[in-house]
């Protein structure tokens, strides 16, 4: 992770990556679905849902986001929003990369490249 935060922020933003990283993308993280992240435990099912789920999940998003782009603000980086807006999917999507990965050597390598 030290290379993204290296990229995007000049290390600035590092220590906010290395957070997210060692707590969103954690094999704790990914061994126990059950208390992991919603996005990627519910994402694929909220076409079936309710509206009021639906309308409770954006919210949660949203409200993710807003924290994200507080942080980032708070590093002194440009394009909080636009950062926060990209920053989020990736973890998430990493966190279904690692959990979907049949062998744990390829969740190992997949770790350290972020």
């Amino acid at each position: 992770m030290k290379l993204v935060g290296a990229r995007i922020g000049a290390g600035v933003i590092s220590p906010l990556l290395d957070f997210l990283y060692d707590g969103d993308v954690s094999s704790g993280h990914r061994d126990n679905p059950a208390i992991g992240c919603p996005i990627v435990a519910l994402n694929s099912d909220l076409p079936r849902q309710s509206r009021r789920f639906r309308g409770a999940f954006g919210a949660g998003v949203k409200a993710l986001l807003a924290l994200l782009t507080g942080w980032i603000e708070e590093a002194g980086l440009a394009g909080s929003e636009a950062l926060a807006a990209s920053l989020l999917p990736a973890m998430a999507g990493a966190v279904a990369i690692v959990r979907a990965a049949a062998v744990m050597q390829l969740s190992i390598a997949a770790r350290s490249l972020l």
